[in-house]
């Protein structure tokens, strides 16, 4: 017993996954839009931010600086919330990125999520939620073998 007792399992950040997700409930249904592996927390924050303009110039697109034509966009209720607009005020906010950063940092999930109404094929209607986010690839090492104990050396009883 000796030295499984001062084996430890230590935990060690083996590189981040992101994932920018759909998900239904209702419809029971998940898509994965895109995945990367990160190196660093920074890395990691960089592809969400890339992630997070591809939803935003996809859902919520600015007249002429998409291929819509002007006349197929229509204004947003400005009361209503919508997927774009959370991401484009997501995007806005780097000291709130940087807290995520940080979060990554010391081992934490982070995400973004916007919920919208829409229609899924063989479903009807149906709640989507768009996410992006990352987690730490937490691999586990055993730790402390070697060292000293009290009954190395020992026969155990």
């Amino acid at each position: 017993m000796g030295l499984l007792r001062w084996a430890v399992m230590r935990p060690r950040v083996d590189g981040y996954r992101c994932e920018s997700v759909v998900r239904s409930p209702e419809a029971g249904a998940e898509w994965l839009l895109g995945s990367h592996r990160a190196d660093t927390p920074s890395e990691a924050m960089r592809w969400l931010r890339r992630q997070a303009v591809r939803l935003v110039r996809a859902l919520d697109p600015e007249p002429g600086a998409c291929p819509f034509p002007a006349g197929a966009l229509h204004p947003a209720d400005p009361g209503a919330s919508h997927v774009g607009s959370v991401f484009r005020d997501w995007l806005d906010d780097i000291a709130h990125q940087e807290v995520q950063r940080e979060a990554l940092a010391s081992g934490r999930y982070v995400c973004a999520t916007a919920g919208m109404p829409d229609q899924v094929v063989g479903s009807g209607a149906a709640y989507l939620y768009v996410s992006l986010s990352c987690r730490p690839l937490v691999t586990r090492r055993l730790g402390g073998v070697g060292r000293k104990g009290p009954h190395q050396g020992e026969v155990p009883p």
